[in-house]
């Protein structure tokens, strides 16, 4: 009687280690072929591509907030598709309602840090009363293109938002680069690195030349331009790129301008007009001409350009005669 149940124990023993060992290989097994899969998905090794660690030699800074708009909404959330497919290291600005948003859009294992900063929040949101921004809307000869005073704030806000992720800089980056997130508008560059070259050789600010200064326009009396830009087209303002030393002195400068536009009553809401302004009175800016002839949205030409399809030099505007450049207090 003895024995029989010794067996009959070593039995049910033997029975529930076979029956561990093969629970643990099946989930092995199902867990390798899962990473595999994981792995063919997104063409490359999500556990270890990117660590809390990792340093990117460039972060790309943006910022989405539903406001009206020429375009629908459902446009702005396949563009912004494709620009959270880029595996570039990325910074997203956007008001709480939209977090889940953007998070649902980017890959889990590709490197993002977004900041939920609310339209009210923001610097320009409080720079001008709610009448002054009337003011502006009322200067405005394309208001009823869909320019309105939201689009002016996050318009003028770019060069802070700019600033504040090069000072805390979450990806230990050199370089940073401010692009408008519906400025992907096809899904060439999906699932890529957008910055790839070009990264400019010398400090400044890095912009995209949309049409050439006229000589008239670079005047400057007593190191002021005085040529009024709210009717012309000189200056992109979708892609700003810069180290730290430079967005540092840009966004000092940007300011000063936004500040003497608005005493001498110049229209604000447009930042493209400051910031040929910024580039004419301080020789900081870096201007990339788009190759001729161009086929593609002259706006979007610096996406070909960083991708390294285009290898022309920017060129740096000297108006100001061998003046030292930029002396800014930050």
């Amino acid at each position: 009687m003895y024995k029989r149940l010794k067996i009959l124990v070593i039995l049910l023993i033997s029975a529930l280690v076979s029956f561990i060992l093969y629970g643990s290989s099946v989930f092995l097994i199902t867990t390798i072929n899962t990473m595999k899969e994981r792995e063919l998905f997104c063409d490359e090794k999500p556990l270890t591509l990117y660590q809390p660690t990792q340093s990117c030699r460039t972060t790309i800074v943006t910022a989405y907030y539903v406001i009206k708009s020429k375009y629908p909404k459902e446009d702005y959330i396949d563009w912004i598709a494709n620009f959270l497919s880029l595996k570039d290291c990325m910074v997203v600005y956007t008001s709480t309602e939209l977090y889940q948003t953007i998070k649902s859009l980017r890959p889990d294992w590709f490197p993002l840090k977004i900041i939920v900063k609310n339209l009210e929040d923001l610097h320009l949101y409080q720079a001008l009363t709610p009448e002054e921004w009337g003011e502006q809307e009322r200067m405005d000869r394309e208001l009823p293109n869909g320019h309105n005073r939201l689009l002016y704030i996050i318009w003028n806000e770019k060069s802070h938002f700019l600033h504040d992720v090069a000072l805390f800089n979450p990806f230990h980056s050199e370089y940073f680069l401010w692009l408008d997130m519906g400025a992907l508008r096809h899904n060439r560059f999906n699932g890529k690195f957008l910055m790839q070259s070009n990264l400019p050789a010398e400090k400044g600010i890095l912009l995209l030349e949309i049409n050439p200064f006229h000589e008239e326009e670079l005047i400057l009396e007593n190191g002021i331009c005085n040529t009024d830009f709210s009717k012309v087209e000189r200056i992109g303002g979708g892609t700003i790129g810069g180290d730290l030393e430079s967005i540092r002195k840009w966004t000092s400068y940007y300011f000063t301008v936004f500040r003497r536009y608005l005493s001498e009553g110049k229209f604000v809401g447009k930042d493209q007009n400051m910031m040929a302004t910024v580039c004419i009175e301080t020789d900081i800016c870096l201007i990339v001409k788009p190759t001729s002839p161009w086929e593609g949205n002259r706006w979007f030409f610096l996406q070909d350009y960083f991708l390294g399809r285009h290898n022309q030099k920017p060129y740096r505007l000297n108006i100001t005669e061998n003046r030292e450049y930029l002396t800014v207090s930050d």
